[in-house]
């Protein structure tokens, strides 16, 4: 396992930073990202508690091939979630609608073209305001299997990337079951920068500007995934008939791998997602060498 760096431990021992706290105000402007995951071999989650410095200055980083932004709602909301008032827009026409008040972030539904998933009933609620150091709660959100999950603000310090170092970050950990995972974000404004868990997933996914005006546009892509969402099964198709030893692997929302390697000899591939939850998926294509040749996100209904 790699050690966090040494030099900068002791660089940042002597900054100690204020606890930095989360509240709504710190939702009132938006952002745009791309998404990008990098390997976990050989890195930890580092450790939880004050003014930690998570070193991942030498993670790769690369383009997933999809981007999203998130503000305050337009003043129509959804219209069909007409009690949103801010909402997440991505690069494949998927919107995710919240409600935003003083005491908390709840996420209440999902549109992609004309599928719905509506959880105004049943929401996520993915903060408690102020969220300060120490926090947990448990998410009224239960699942069909019955299950919710516990957050706390277990951690704040110095977050550093391949591409910049950040400082006062908090890290909210999420545990469902026997399953943990980590985000770490700024907050004044709120600002995602990293989600994983390098110690039990394959991948993590990082959230960083990026030049959207260099994005192909999906209908140049060598591969085509459909239909999207799916309530079980999808298709891939192989527009430019790669036969070199072409794999594909499905991580799910959290970066767990699901389906490693499963090789692609057709024009057209199915894959199925039945034996897993709803939810949002990522596809990556790969050709022999583990060079990406295409990634999707996917919503299985």
């Amino acid at each position: 396992m790699k050690n966090f760096c040494l030099i900068a431990t002791l660089f940042f021992c002597n900054t100690i930073f204020a606890q930095p706290v989360l509240t709504a105000a710190d939702f009132t402007s938006g952002y745009t990202v791309g998404v990008y995951y990098a390997t976990t071999n050989g890195f930890t989650n580092g450790l939880s508690g004050e003014n930690q410095v998570w070193d991942y200055s030498s993670l790769v980083l690369t383009y997933d091939g999809y981007s999203f932004n998130s503000g305050p709602s337009p003043s129509c909301g959804s219209c069909f979630f007409s009690m949103s008032n801010y909402e997440s827009f991505d690069s494949y026409a998927s919107y995710d609608y919240f409600l935003l008040n003083e005491d908390s972030l709840k996420f209440i539904g999902q549109q992609h073209s004309s599928d719905i998933n509506d959880f105004t009933q049943n929401p996520f609620v993915l903060f408690q305001f102020p969220f300060i150091y120490n926090n947990s709660f448990v998410d009224s959100h239960q699942s069909l299997d019955g299950t919710t999950q516990t957050i706390t603000y277990d951690a704040y310090g110095t977050l550093i990337m391949p591409y910049k170092t950040f400082n006062n970050v908090i890290r909210k950990k999420i545990v469902s079951q026997n399953y943990t995972t980590y985000q770490w974000f700024q907050a004044n404004p709120y600002l995602p920068i990293l989600s994983g868990n390098f110690e039990q997933n394959t991948v993590v996914f990082i959230f960083k500007s990026v030049n959207l005006s260099t994005n192909q546009d999906r209908k140049d892509k060598p591969f085509s995934i459909y239909p999207n969402p799916t309530n079980g099964d999808f298709s891939i198709k192989n527009s430019n008939n790669f036969t070199n030893d072409i794999t594909i692997t499905v991580y799910d929302g959290i970066g767990k791998t699901i389906i490693k390697n499963q090789k692609i000899d057709t024009d057209f591939e199915t894959i199925s997602l039945k034996n897993f939850a709803s939810g949002l998926y990522y596809v990556k294509i790969s050709d022999k060498n583990n060079q990406l040749l295409h990634a999707e996100k996917i919503i299985k209904k």
